[in-house]
């Protein structure tokens, strides 16, 4: 009973330890193999084509409409009440006290709800859209090239290693060999020195040959293994993967003409399919660049018709106030309005387009209606004769609440567009928002400033001053 255990013990043992000693065979289609499908640039390759596949599919939503919900509530912690007492803003003749009454502004504590709904459907980009799926198309089978070419280059690569092993292990074989011999014939030679029918001398030459095969062997040994890691490292395994290559057989010889090698190599080579690709790259961009041009074209039009209105716009007014100069102070917050939206769209990040021109636009007519609402006022108090000064703050004074409300109103109404209105809008509401804000103040505080100035100083605009005022 205790022998048949015995027995199986040893050969339990034996067998492990044959399998410890075995090392896997590595053929170089296996070896090929294992390094296109682990090999690190290659898998970086990959997820570059991977990548590119994603761009075209996001390239191609931007065909399609989309829709978008906003929901805005909200509700005030506390009631806002205000009570103004007659006459608190003073009283004017003509119009008495401001206000008339007794006012109270009461806000009731009420939830207020505000929806949203945007479908957007392009239509007039569609051409622009289907250049760039043709240039992300374009991308994707660049990428699939030098996935191509970084294949070819590991596969290149992997069999320069790999016969540069085999030549090692070959080397190392025939290093054993010569090991052998040398050791045989060191014993030959010693007892031949004993027997005394050689000399000395002669064994010590055997026992050089033997220490420089020794080295031989171990820098062969050496060799070996650093090759067998840098093999390991191209196939994207621990470098200290134990493995043994096998040989490869001759290659068939294919006899093949010139003509056809070269354009086999002209039509195979994945450098000059990408150039290829590169070359209409180029050409789309060209036609994207065009495009580009377009627009430009599109602003310089813009820019004349805006001019053209802006001088029938001073024409109109020189035929209103019948004077040459007063219109230029109507324009005098323009350049104010300018900068408060072009600031407004710096702080904000908003790029500068075709819809913030467009807002740039709307923006100097509706300057220029709040400048001639406080002209127009200004003018009458003129021609009532009454003095400059009282004119001027009068007109900052009773023009204020309309003015106000008027841009609070369309101010209040833009934040939520240009929040939630997309890229779209966010421009256009964004010019508008700043160089409203920037305007009304220049135009109720620093237009009748100018106005004085033309007339007390520059003497440009005449105003009668009446018998109250001389005394």
């Amino acid at each position: 009973m205790i022998r048949p255990l015995l027995l199986l013990l040893l050969f339990g043992t034996g067998f492990s330890t044959f399998a410890q000693n075995a090392v896997r065979v590595l053929t170089l289609e296996d070896a090929v193999s294992l390094a296109q499908a682990n090999n690190r640039l290659v898998k970086n390759a990959q997820l570059s084509v991977s990548m590119s596949d994603d761009q075209v599919a996001e390239a191609r939503t931007y065909r399609f409409p989309s829709l978008n919900l906003y929901a805005l509530g909200s509700q005030l912690l506390t009631p806002v009440d205000f009570t103004f007492q007659r006459g608190a803003f003073g009283s004017f003749p003509g119009i008495g006290p401001v206000p008339a009454t007794d006012t109270r502004i009461h806000t009731p504590l009420r939830p207020t709800f505000c929806g949203l709904t945007q479908f957007s459907q392009p239509l007039s980009q569609q051409y622009k859209i289907g250049l760039n799926i043709k240039q992300a198309k374009l991308a994707k089978l660049v990428d699939e090239q030098q996935l191509r070419a970084q294949k070819q280059s590991v596969t290149s690569q992997v069999k320069q290693a790999y016969y540069a092993i085999l030549r090692t292990q070959s080397s190392l074989a025939s290093s054993e060999e010569n090991l052998k011999f040398d050791r045989e014939l060191d014993r030959t030679t010693e007892q031949y020195v004993a027997e005394k029918t050689a000399l000395k001398s002669d064994s010590m030459d055997v026992k050089a040959k033997i220490a420089q095969e020794e080295y031989n062997n171990l820098t062969l040994r050496d060799s070996l293994t650093s090759q067998k890691e840098q093999l390991n490292d191209f196939l994207g395994r621990d470098i200290r993967t134990d493995f043994s290559v096998a040989e490869v057989p001759e290659a068939t010889i294919i006899e093949a003409s010139l003509d056809a090698a070269q354009a086999q190599a002209l039509s195979a080579r994945p450098e000059l399919a990408e150039a290829r690709l590169t070359v209409q790259q180029a050409e789309l961009n060209r036609r994207i660049g065009g495009e580009n041009a377009k627009q430009v074209e599109g602003f310089r039009n813009l820019a004349v018709v805006m001019g053209i209105s802006i001088a029938a716009i001073f024409l109109a007014l020189v035929l209103q106030f019948n004077h040459a100069v007063k219109p230029l102070l109507v324009f005098g917050a323009v350049p104010y309005g300018i900068v408060g939206a072009l600031l407004a769209l710096f702080i904000t990040g908003t790029p500068f387009g075709f819809m913030a021109f467009l807002g740039i636009a709307s923006l100097i007519g509706v300057i220029v209606s709040h400048v001639i609402v406080l002209f127009d006022f200004i003018e009458e108090m003129r021609e009532k004769g009454e003095p400059l000064e009282r004119a001027l703050v009068d007109a900052g004074i009773v023009r204020l609440r309309p003015v106000l409300i008027t841009v609070g109103a369309t101010v209040l109404a833009l934040f939520p567009l240009a929040l939630h209105g997309g890229p779209l809008w966010k421009p256009l509401c964004y010019s508008q928002i700043g160089g409203l804000g920037v305007a009304t103040f220049i135009t109720l505080l620093l237009v009748p400033v100018f106005y004085a100035i033309f007339v007390l100083d520059l003497k440009l605009i005449t105003w009668d001053v009446t018998a109250k005022e001389r005394q």
